[in-house]
């Protein structure tokens, strides 16, 4: 950063100072466009040679040709564009060739342009054409066909073509063999039929590239004579110039052109040092040394060799010199110097011969004695003339020219002489800088006459230098290692003799940008996440123009094509998602404030599979084995361990195998086994720690192997059990790959071993189609008995080796005997689920057997109604019996003696249902079948726990409760008697996961009534958090213990104000009364609870919150008393709604009342008499409307009961609310109570509130219609004198 601001500090030095120049009031003439040294042209085109130069007073122009001054205003062809000196001439002829100068003068001197060479472009013609020439060379030697190019200006480019009759020429390709020299001439190294070309002709083609002009020469034929061409030794045929000389800082050509058959490989080299920088054409034969330079002097050699030339080749040396045009070493510049200055103009330059330095002013050679003597001037050396204490007459324009044999090169400058004040070019500016910069540059740019003297103030104090501060030669003040302490005002002066002038700026620091977090340098896997974090700081007035941003490999990130790079704009950072190799890098991050810049940069290495390899080819294939050899794929940054081999056949050509040998990392080829018969094709794969690579592309060539016998015979050769009297053989097949050769089938021989019967002759098998096993179905007649097994390979070239025999055995059938005694074991105590039964043993030996023996098989199965239900099987096994026992005898091996013989077998049954009857019997069982059943005998399984319930639902939802409903389990087993409620709250935790928290119980748990048994129940979970996520669980319960549970998951609501419910009042009496509330449908509330008074009062009482039940009995009131009642719904403190207000009467008297009531006997009997016929009216009025009807709607009328539909499926509404015509009653008394009127098609509540006399002690409802009996044994029956309903529990 230094070193470039540096650069750009003496850049703004130059151009202030060029500024300063370009302003001047006088200056001499200055060239500013010429021409170049040599010019072509054409006589149809106008020629235009430049010349423009500025100076103060405007120049005027002279054009000298040859040194004479042009007339130009004599030849109307000539002109001059206006404003210039550029010279047109219109129409241009041969007389117009020359040399041409152009000088441009005002009243301060003359300024000249290099001398242009202007010369008309031509191509001459070939001398008059030859006859045809024809070349008759034998092949195999040499042959030089001759071309001699006619003058061209400028040069012309020579090529060779062959051309025929009607047709289009075409170039001559060269290379080893036939190439061109310098001069034109088309050399063959030998001759072949080939160049014949069928009678086409060989012709010399020139070119002037200016002229846009071909020529073409003599044309040539070769006829080769002979029928073949023999080997021969290398010959030099032409060589370029072999002591060559070259400029410095142009091309360098030598060629070398060998004959010889094969055609000789050209090589290149230098004898006394490295070979530069360099090029080769014509297939080596041609070596270019571009920008040839001094040190490239020496010794070079071409060398030809073939397989008759093999040791050291046919050598041709070169020398080379290098010389060069004369070239700057310091070239004169232009000068503006006050009066009273020096100023010094020095010309050196370089070259070889050593270039002459001539010096001219104002045109004119300073030797030249018409030039007028100065005094002042004073020339040292011929490098360097000096003007010493300068006036106004010395303004004037210098020449120098430096030429040798091979150039030269001219300069033209001025010295111009000024006298004005100091003036400001660029005056110093406010600005804002950070802390902590090594440098600061307070530009102040002066101009003035003779050179002002310049001097820094900052507040009021004089700057003296020293190592803190820099003045420059135009006035630029540099302060180092900037700090805080150096903002203040500045003021740059200037004064010379002619004035004084002053400018200030004020200099405001402020602290630095720094990184306080700087990225770290991290590893990550392909496709995984990589992140960079960056924090910065800068000062606190600076911090809102405070940015970070994001470089990779010192380039800002496209954030847009990046797809997969993002910046967080919250914290800066920068993240790589799904990286790949290709992210590997230097990440840097950028902080700046817009006055200072910061960075810090960390590395990411992303590690991936390896690439595939590449170049994958067999190198060789023979017997069995081949050679697979590759080149290795990029490592993406992780080392390559090892590779392995993939191979196909044409067998299977989409299946690829993978070769067991592991090649090491340092291996790039491999030898494989192969298999006869077969065509191969490899792949390879790369390994390295992160995973193995895709496969390479498939293998260049493949391996064709020569087929072979069989290697071995199929495995797995077995008997299997299709069917009784029937031998099936099967094996696995052979895969293709092992087939070895064509006709491939497979030869099967089988002999019986119990009779002593010969083997039967073999059987061919030829290979099926898309099959996994073969086999042969042979019909031997006889039901389990061994036979000995031979299967072996065969194809067009032999059979495999000898097989390994197999015994096998032909099917088994089924058994015909039935084990006896099968009955309970009275000693083993019966479970639900386990009980365990004996029988009497069955010999294995027995022919009845039908097969080889395996155990026994236990059948039982669940009487339902008198009907079997579906039978389970427990297989008990023979003991000490293995499965080669069976084969043993015929192996000749000796079969396991297993356990000593006993009478009776015994098996638990672990898996029966309980509470069932369960009927059971055993089975003599061999491989394939099951013999007959022994006796039946039928057993009780006692009461279990039941399984889990079914359909278990979330109704509703509020904020502090949830409402559930379920059926009962599909698998009681046993009676139901209540269920089990446990509920836990699911914690997010901050990674995203689920956790459970505390299981807690429901209480109190519900409990059935006896006798009981719905099919489907309500209940509700209160007393919960809101916006809380539970997790439900539910079991079924007998009298042995709590069954599988099953659970539900679901969220309570936010809290919201409930909606206002409706209320009845039933069961008016003495000092109590029921109160029945509907809440409202959509937002019912979580809890009720009642409000009342006395009519009158101001003070309410309350009663408690009721959360599992809609319906709550007010004790201890007053007999006589009218009250009023109030019924809240409660989602909290927060959260309740009351209903309207209605009032009830107490029976009986008040105690205001009862005094006067008791004034006479007389009153007290009538008062006796009236309520004894009143209760006889209202037991004949009940009596005659229950006449046949079950007394459902008067229970429900006890407890205030109502009717609600099940919810719809578009939603889960809480509650429905009833049609009571009482709820529309604002007073009520004992007289006036209304019970609403019975029907058959009243059902149970929607959450089964009923009176106090139905409910268990957790207040829960036990249903009455439809329930189930159960006989002792578990079964389920309907009681006939119950209708088929199911009942709620709360």
């Amino acid at each position: 950063m230094e070193l470039l601001g540096l650069t750009i500090f003496i850049l703004l030095e130059c151009a202030s100072y060029i500024s300063a120049q370009s302003d001047l009031k006088t200056s001499p003439p200055a060239i500013v466009k010429q021409g170049v040294q040599r010019q072509p042209y054409r006589s149809e085109d106008s020629v235009e040679l430049p010349c423009k130069a500025e100076g103060v007073p405007p120049p005027k122009y002279t054009w000298y040709r040859d040194d004479e001054v042009l007339e130009i205003g004599n030849d109307l062809r000539m002109t001059m564009i206006t404003g210039e000196g550029t010279l047109i001439i219109s129409k241009p002829e041969a007389k117009d060739q020359g040399f041409y100068q152009c000088n441009a003068t005002n009243s301060f001197g003359t300024s000249l342009t290099i001398k242009t060479l202007l010369q008309l472009a031509n191509l001459d013609r070939f001398p008059s054409r030859k006859p045809l020439e024809t070349h008759t060379p034998e092949q195999g030697s040499s042959l030089k066909l001759s071309c001699v190019p006619p003058n061209s200006f400028p040069k012309a480019r020579i090529f060779w073509s062959v051309v025929k009759s009607g047709q289009p020429f075409q170039p001559v390709r060269e290379d080893a063999r036939v190439s061109k020299d310098f001069d034109g001439n088309l050399w063959f190294g030998y001759v072949d039929k080939n160049d014949a070309r069928d009678g086409a002709h060989y012709v010399c083609m020139v070119e002037n590239p200016y002229l846009k002009t071909l020529v073409r020469g003599e044309d040539a034929v070769i006829r080769p004579s002979g029928t073949t061409i023999s080997s021969s030794a290398v010959q030099v045929l032409w060589t370029s110039v072999t002591n060559a000389l070259g400029l410095r800082g142009e091309n360098l050509r030598l060629k070398c052109i060998f004959s010889g058959k094969p055609t000789p490989n050209v090589k290149w080299e230098r004898r006394n040092g490295k070979m530069p920088t360099h090029r080769f054409e014509g297939a080596n034969t041609e070596l270019i040394i571009p920008n040839l330079q001094f040190e490239d002097t020496g010794y070079y050699e071409c060398i030809g060799r073939n397989q008759e030339t093999l040791t050291d080749g046919v050598r041709k040396s070169f020398s080379v010199t290098v010389q060069a045009k004369p070239f700057w070493i310091e070239e004169p510049q232009d000068v503006s110097a006050a009066e009273e200055e020096n100023a010094v103009f020095r010309c050196k330059a370089g070259g070889d011969p050593s270039p002459f330095i001539h010096w001219f002013i104002n045109g004119v050679r300073i030797t030249d004695p018409n030039l007028p003597k100065n005094e002042r001037r004073i020339q040292r050396g011929v490098h360097e003339i000096r003007f010493v204490n300068l006036t106004a007459a010395d303004a004037q324009v210098i020449q120098c020219n430096a030429s040798n044999a091979h150039g030269w090169v001219f300069a033209d400058v001025y010295l111009n002489v000024m006298s004005e004040p100091p003036s400001f070019i660029i005056s110093p500016k406010n600005d804002k800088i950070s802390a902590g910069l090594a440098s600061y540059n307070m530009t102040c740019r002066i101009r003035g006459a003779p050179k002002p003297l310049v001097w820094w103030v900052k507040d009021d104090t004089m700057i003296s230098g020293g190592d803190k501060y820099i003045i420059h030669l135009m006035g630029t003040l540099e302060i180092m290692r900037v700090q805080s302490t150096d903002a203040g005002k500045y003021s740059c002066n200037a004064r010379n003799k002619f004035g004084e002038e002053s400018s200030s700026a004020e200099l405001v620091v402020r602290e630095p940008t720094r990184i306080l977090m700087s990225p770290k340098s991290m590893t990550v896997t392909a496709g995984s996440q990589a992140k960079f974090i960056c924090t910065a700081t800068t000062d606190p007035d600076e911090m809102g123009n405070l940015k970070i941003d994001w470089k990779k490999d010192g380039d800002f990130i496209d954030y847009v094509a990046a797809q997969r790079v993002f910046k967080n704009r919250r914290d800066n950072a920068v993240t790589i998602s799904g990286c790949i190799p290709l992210d590997t890098g230097r990440y840097t991050c950028v902080a700046t404030n817009g006055l200072n810049t910061v960075e810090a940069t960390a590395n990411l290495l992303v590690l991936a599979k390896p690439e595939p390899p590449t170049d994958v080819s067999v190198t060789r294939c023979q017997g069995r084995s081949a050679e697979i050899k590759w080149s290795p794929g990029s490592d993406n940054n992780s080392p390559i361990l090892g590779y392995t081999v993939d191979y196909n056949t044409t067998f299977a050509p989409s299946v690829w195998y993978k070769h067991d040998k592991v090649i090491e990392k340092s291996h790039t080829e491999t030898t494989v086994q192969v298999s006869p018969g077969a065509t191969f094709t490899f792949r390879v794969r790369a390994r390295n720690v992160i995973g193995i690579s895709e496969p390479s592309a498939h293998s260049k060539g493949r391996c064709i192997t020569q087929p072979a016998a069989p290697d071995n015979n199929p495995d797995n050769v077995r008997t299997i059990d299709k069917s009784p009297t029937k031998l099936w053989i099967q094996w696995t097949p052979m895969p293709e790959i092992d087939h070895n050769a064509n006709d491939f089938s497979y030869s099967i021989i089988y002999q019986r071993l119990d009779d002593g019967s010969a083997p039967r002759p073999p059987h061919k098998v030829t290979r099926f189609q898309n099959r996994l096993d073969y086999w042969l179905d042979l019909d031997v007649g006889v039901t389990y008995k061994p036979y000995k097994l031979l299967v072996q390979a065969v194809n067009s070239n032999g059979f495999g080796p000898p097989p390994t025999p197999v015994i096998g055995f032909s099917g088994e059938g089924e058994p015909n005997i039935a084990p006896t005694g099968f009955k309970l074991d009275e000693s083993y105590a019966i479970s639900a689920t386990e009980a365990r039964f004996t029988w009497d043993v069955v010999d294995p030996k027995a022919a009845t057997i039908n097969g080889w023996m395996t155990g026994y098989a236990i059948e039982y199965a669940r009487i339902i109604n008198g009907q079997t239900a579906r039978r389970r099987r427990l297989k008990v096994p023979l003991a000490g019996r293995k499965p080669e026992d069976e084969y043993a005898k015929w192996k000749g091996s000796q079969a396991s003696r297993g356990k000593r013989q006993i009478s009776t077998m015994s098996a638990i049954v672990s898996n029966l249902p309980p509470y069932s009857h369960v009927t059971a019997y055993v089975r003599v069982t061999n491989k394939r079948y099951a013999g007959p059943p022994s006796n039946s005998i039928t057993i009780n399984t006692p009461e279990g726990t039941p399984g889990a319930i079914v359909n278990l639902v979330v109704v509703a939802v509020g904020s502090n409760h949830i409402d559930l409903k379920w059926d009962r389990p599909d698998e009681p087993n046993g009676i139901i008697v209540g269920y089990n409620v446990y509920f836990q709250e699911v914690i997010k935790t901050k990674d995203g996961r689920n956790t459970l928290g505390g299981k807690q119980p429901r209480l109190p748990q519900i409990t059935l009534e006896p006798n009981t048994n719905p099919a489907s129940y309500k209940s509700r979970l209160a007393g919960l958090q809101d916006r809380t996520k539970y997790r439900i669980y539910i079991h079924a319960r007998t009298r042995i213990g709590e069954g599988i549970e099953n659970f539900i998951e679901a969220t309570t609501r936010m809290p919201e104000k409930p909606g206002r419910p409706d209320f009845r009042i039933t069961d008016v009496g003495l000092t109590t009364m029921n109160v029945t509330w509907l809440p409202d449908q959509r937002r019912p509330g979580g809890g009720f609870f009642v409000k009342y008074r006395k009519e009158g009062r101001n003070y309410w009482e309350h009663t408690s919150v009721q959360s599992n039940q809609k319906w709550i009995n007010i004790t201890n009131l007053e007999p006589g008393v009218v009250y009023e009642l109030q019924v809240v719904s409660y989602n909290g403190e927060k959260h309740q709604t009351g209903s309207g207000t209605k009032v009830a009467e107490m029976l009986g008297a008040s105690a205001v009342t009862s005094s006067v009531a008791s004034a006479g006997w007389f009153i007290g009997l009538l008062v006796a008499l009236i309520l004894l016929v009143a209760a006889l009216v209202i037991v004949c009025y009940v009596k005659r409307k229950r006449a046949g009807q079950y007394p459902v709607q008067e229970k429900e009328a006890l407890r205030g009961g109502y009717y609600e539909p099940e919810p719809e499926e578009h939603g889960f509404p809480e509650y429905n609310r009833g049609a009571d015509p009482a709820l529309n009653r604002s007073r009520g008394s004992m007289d006036s109570v209304t019970k609403p009127v019975e029907s058959d098609s009243d059902s149970m509540d929607e959450y089964g509130e009923t009176d106090p006399g139905k409910f268990n002690e957790d207040g829960s409802f036990i249903g009455q219609y439809g329930a189930k009996k159960h006989d002792d044994r578990g079964h389920e029956g309907t009681d006939p004198a119950s209708p088929a309903a199911f009942s709620t529990i709360v």
